[in-house]
């Protein structure tokens, strides 16, 4: 099983997580794309990286996939018989009507293993002959979606963001309720996955959902990106403030994660959210 990574400004495959690099946008990691091109995937550009506004947006680096219609998606067909299967992939949530799956992971019948859906209020996890778990979830905001499944063993993960404070476990002890437990035993392998907007019919996009750094492995759970580190170092500090400030003013997207706010904008509010995250890391 290949892991796959928006990376840098690509959607690039990679057999190890890689560093950010710069290269072309892409679509050509995955093995097929259904109703997307690689004018889906782009960089925002100055003055107009607002998405609400029309523009791209991106969670880290410089490149994300836009999806601004139901039944576009993308599929990777390198799992082959997996019994286990651990992802991590941001979502930028738009504005959408209906309800549709943005990600599963198939059997080789091509039914759901498990999968996460978005109904435009809420995102929901279900496992095939288990339960589900579902968290509210805002217009136009970032997430981080990281789920952890094992044949046998039920499916376990967290979906945070919006520039929301982290959990601290137990779940019920948060307000925003970010862990995911969804119990059930299946003997069900993972032979495919699928990720976009992944409906049909019924959905209605008034502003396009993104894709970025979607990675995945078998044993590992890829790690959650460092909110507000601009500059890739792996902490935040002032050095992530000057940089916020240098993409504000238009002299380059930033290597890391500079919409610290998860806004799907950078822009001063995100000095804030930096200079708020110095010292008490999330």
């Amino acid at each position: 099983m290949k892991q796959k990574a928006f990376l840098g400004t690509a959607i690039a495959a990679a057999l190890l997580l890689g560093a950010n690099v710069a290269s072309a946008c892409a679509i050509s990691a995955w093995s097929s794309a259904t109703g997307l091109t690689v004018a889906d995937t782009n960089e925002p550009a100055a003055g107009v990286n607002n998405p609400v506004s029309g523009g791209f947006t991106r969670y880290s680096a410089r490149c994300g996939l836009r999806v601004n219609a139901q039944n576009k998606f993308v599929q990777d067909n390198t799992p082959q018989n997996e019994t286990s299967y651990r992802v991590r992939f941001y979502y930028y949530t738009g504005d959408i009507t209906g309800s549709t799956q943005i990600f599963r992971a198939r059997n080789g019948s091509g039914a759901n293993v498990f999968s996460v859906s978005h109904d435009g209020a809420n995102m929901t996890v279900n496992l095939i002959g288990g339960g589900s778990d579902s968290l509210a979830v805002v217009d136009n905001r970032w997430y981080m979606v990281q789920l952890d499944w094992a044949q046998g063993t039920g499916l376990t993960g967290r979906i945070r963001g919006a520039g929301a404070t982290p959990c601290v476990a137990p779940a019920t002890s948060c307000s925003n309720n970010e862990e995911i437990i969804v119990a059930g035993s299946t003997a069900e392998q993972v032979q495919d996955v699928q990720l976009g907007l992944l409906a049909t019919s019924g959905v209605t996009v008034t502003t396009p959902v993104f894709f970025d750094e979607f990675d995945s492995r078998r044993t590992t759970t890829p790690p959650r990106l460092v909110r507000g580190d601009a500059n890739a170092s792996g902490v935040v500090n002032t050095a992530d403030v000057t940089n916020v400030l240098l993409e504000i003013n238009n002299q380059g997207l930033r290597t890391g994660q500079p919409d610290c706010n998860e806004s799907g904008v950078v822009n001063t509010a995100d000095v804030t959210c930096v200079l708020l995250l110095i010292g008490n890391p999330d």
